[in-house]
This record gives C-alpha cells, structure tokens and sequence, in this order.
C-alpha cells in the first residue's frame, strides 16, 4: 500500500480505461460536430444576408425606376394641360383672326398666319416630347428632328420680325457628315438665340454665320442694339432658363459657349461644337 501511494504522489496516471476513452470519443464528436454545425450556421446566415441585400439594392432601383416613372408622368400631365392647352388657345385664337377682325391689314394677316404656324409647329413638337415622357410612342423617339438643314428656313422665318441674315460657311460634305446631335444642337443653339432676340432685342438686326475653325463647328449669332422697347424684360447677366440649355447641349456634345454684350451694343452668342474625326485628317 505505502509503494502504490508513493507512485501515485509522482503524478504517474494510471492507465485508462476502455470507458473513459470512450468518453473522450464522444465528447471529442459532439465538440467537432458542434463546430461543423455552427460554421454551417454561420456560412448560411451570411448567405442569407447577402440575398437580403441584394434583394434589397433591386427593390431600392425599382423604387428609383418607378419614382423617375412618376416624376415623368408629372411633367408629362403638368405640359399638356398648361403649355399644350395655352398654345392650342394661341394656335387658334391666331388661326381665326383674319375672320373675327375682317379690317385687319395684310401684312397684320400675316403675323397672325406666321404666329398660328409657330403655335402648330410647337405643338408637335410638344407632342413628341409627351409621349418620350410617358413612354407610350416609341416612334416619338425616332421621329426626324430638325437640323442645320432645316436653320435657312428658321432664319427666313425670323426675318418678318427683323433683319437677319444668315452666312452658312459649310460645304456640303461637311454639312452632311454632321452627327445628328450635332446638327440637332447647332438647329437649338440658332433657335433660342433668335427667340432671345425677338423677346429681348425686338426688331433688331441679327447674324447668324456657321463655319467651321480650327476648334471645330462655331455657331455664332450676334444682335444689334434694340430699335425700340423690347418685347419682354431683359434678361438676367447670368442668363436665363435659354442660355442655360444652350450651354447644356454644348457641354454634352464637348464644347462649349460663350454669351455677352457687345462693344458696339447688342449681344452675341458662340458655340463652339466638336467634329467627329477632327484633327484627324478627315
């Protein structure tokens, strides 16, 4: 017995038993198996999570989708009953003139001639722009748009309001390799120009000249000093809504613009517009 308990006291472990290694098998399984289960658990909850999100990021771009939907259909309504109603009341009110007011002078026939063709001309353009905005007419897309072909009749159209002459520089091959952005934009770009010029500088003289420079297609319309009171309040420095999407296509298109007053009086408008290819030997 005093030789068992020296042993002992020596920290030497008697040997184990089938029992208590049969102990340590299961505790052994059950720890392991926890472990597997609780990475499993772990795996699949991250999976879980990332579906949520991904669910979650296609909910937020429907959401966006739906609201830019929403918003498009409201200026969609908002154009047709306020600007369509009131041009459609110009168009016609314009239209009926010569028969309501049988004294009126023929060259007073004419404006409101040329003013119920201005009204019926923006009303399909109105209408195209509607139904781009509520996605119902998808020939509205892919209608033609008018051009730097289509400016000589704009200016022609302008010049029973004043004086202007235009001085197209381009050569045909040139004209005719013109993106239809780019012509679209030139087309604009000479629009609102003359429009400002009508509203602003009512009955002024006014250039418009389109050449091609070295920094590509420039624009430039210029206007003299206004004759007598203009037709609407001057225009801010900085610019109005006009300017604004004037500087806007531009800018799209690479280029850019540049508005201000003359030394000699008036106000003058340039644009300068990318060629594709250019510089390139083309």
């Amino acid at each position: 017995v005093a030789a068992v308990t020296i042993v002992g006291s020596t920290g030497v472990r008697p040997p184990a038993t089938a029992g208590a290694v049969t102990a340590d098998l299961v505790v052994f399984a059950a720890v392991t198996a926890a472990a597997l289960l609780g990475g499993l658990l772990v795996a699949r909850w991250q999976d879980v999570r990332r579906q949520l999100l991904r669910e979650q990021g296609i909910s937020a771009s429907e959401q966006a989708l739906r609201e830019v939907a929403e918003e498009r259909t409201r200026i969609a309504r908002e154009l047709h009953d306020v600007v369509a109603h009131g041009m459609s009341a110009i168009q016609v009110q314009a239209s009926s003139a010569r028969y309501r007011l049988p004294d009126l002078s023929p060259e007073a026939v004419a404006e409101f001639d040329e003013l119920a063709a201005t009204a019926r001309s923006a009303m399909g353009e109105m209408r195209m722009l509607l139904g781009v905005l509520r996605s119902e007419d998808v020939a509205a897309e892919t209608a033609p748009q008018p051009g730097i072909a289509d400016v000589r009749a704009l200016v022609t159209g302008a010049g029973r309001r004043g004086t202007v002459r235009l001085d197209d520089r381009l050569d045909a091959e040139t004209a005719a390799r013109l993106e239809p952005v780019v012509s679209l934009a030139v087309y604009r770009i000479v629009q609102e120009s003359l429009s400002n010029i009508a509203r602003h500088a009512t009955g002024a003289g006014a250039d418009v000249v389109i050449e091609r420079a070295a920094e590509g297609l420039v624009v430039t319309v210029e206007n003299e000093r206004a004759p007598g009171r203009p037709a609407s309040a001057p225009a801010p420095e900085s610019g109005g809504h006009g300017i604004r999407g004037m500087r806007e296509r531009a800018e799209l298109l690479g280029g850019s613009l540049e508005v201000g007053s003359r030394a000699e009086g008036g106000y003058r408008v340039r644009a300068v517009l990318p060629l594709a290819g250019h510089g390139e030997g083309s």
